[in-house]
């Protein structure tokens, strides 16, 4: 499997038709006019590299399930605590 981080950011562009709120234009447009094709490119890889990751953490989660157990609710709690 080829990671998006992997992907050279010279690869091939495709040339797609997308609807955008006017304000996110506005704004960005007002920063850098010239550059909004690269600003929704960048964006949108952040994106799927975060799904790419929440879909290997969920594999590691039910990995770890699968060898120990699912964790109680205590656990679930106790965790959390940490957490705050």
């Amino acid at each position: 499997m080829t990671l998006l981080a992997e992907v050279p950011h010279t690869a091939p562009k495709v040339r797609r038709t997308v609807t955008l709120d006017a304000d996110i234009v506005e704004l960005y447009s007002a920063r850098d006019p010239n550059n909004l094709s690269g600003a929704i490119n960048s964006a949108l890889r952040e994106v799927a590299e975060r799904r790419e990751a929440q879909v290997a953490l969920a594999a590691l989660v039910d990995e770890f399930d699968g060898r120990f157990g699912k964790p109680s609710e205590e656990e679930i709690a106790a965790a959390a605590e940490l957490l705050l």
